[in-house]
């Protein structure tokens, strides 16, 4: 069954990793920084990763992959960012 969720991280993704473990399915990951352990597990996994370092974009992309991707929950499994209120709002 695809649940439809998309995961949000910034580290070593031992978040992502659980989820994985209980056989999830994730359609994207998306990281803010580029050598987050996190992106290695998802293309290990094979599961499609993004990576955006400015917040602001990063927000307009994942609402675009959102849209693509029809995810139903995002999970933010160890992201360490403040998400903005315009991005919240949108979801």
């Amino acid at each position: 069954m695809k649940h439809n969720i998309a995961v949000l991280l910034s580290g070593n993704g031992s978040n992502l990793q659980a989820i994985v473990d209980n056989n999830i399915d994730i359609s994207f990951v998306v990281s803010n920084n580029p050598k987050a352990l996190g992106l290695k597990i998802a293309k290990n996994e094979n599961i499609p990763w993004y990576c955006w370092q400015n917040i602001s974009e990063l927000e307009k992309e994942v609402l675009k992959l959102i849209l693509e991707y029809d995810v139903k929950l995002l999970v933010l499994a160890g992201y360490m960012r403040l998400l903005s209120k315009n991005f919240v709002n949108s979801l």
